[in-house]
């Protein structure tokens, strides 16, 4: 049981992982706000509390539900509340990952005047390090 509980979380954990990351890095001002709403709120409260609002509030709300259309016995089931509380804490944290890795995809040269090279090759202003080939002692430096 465990096993599977922790399967499910995590294939949704990395959805909404991915939704939130793609939030956070959109350009428009409401994705980005709902984003880092949805990761401080879900960060800052712990796990457990999480699992028991999600498990209780939402039998209280299925009940509420129930009773409007007729069916005052309807009910969720502890494993997928479960499941979608510990997907969305793990959503949360997997959105700041994937928001790191979206933004560290380089998008064309930020700064042309810029590239790598050997420490002793980067004075005489060579793109590669002429004595060990590319791989050796990388350092950032700066082309004139």
């Amino acid at each position: 049981m465990t096993i599977r509980l922790s399967l499910a979380a995590l294939a949704l954990g990395l959805l909404f992982g991915l939704l939130g990351a793609s939030a956070k890095v959109s350009d428009k001002r409401v994705p980005r706000l709902l984003g880092g709403f949805y990761t401080s709120v879900v960060r800052g409260v712990p796990e457990t509390v999480w699992v028991l609002m999600m498990y209780f509030g939402t039998v209280s709300a299925m009940n509420a539900i129930g009773a409007w259309f007729g069916n005052p016995k309807l009910s969720l089931s502890p494993f997928v509340a479960g499941t979608f509380a510990l997907a969305l804490c793990f959503g949360a944290y997997a959105t700041e990952v994937f928001r790191g890795a979206l933004l560290a995809i380089p998008k064309g040269r930020k700064r042309p005047g810029r590239r790598w090279a050997c420490p002793t090759c980067a004075s005489s202003g060579a793109s590669r390090c002429h004595s060990y080939g590319a791989w050796h002692s990388l350092a950032w430096a700066t082309s004139t």
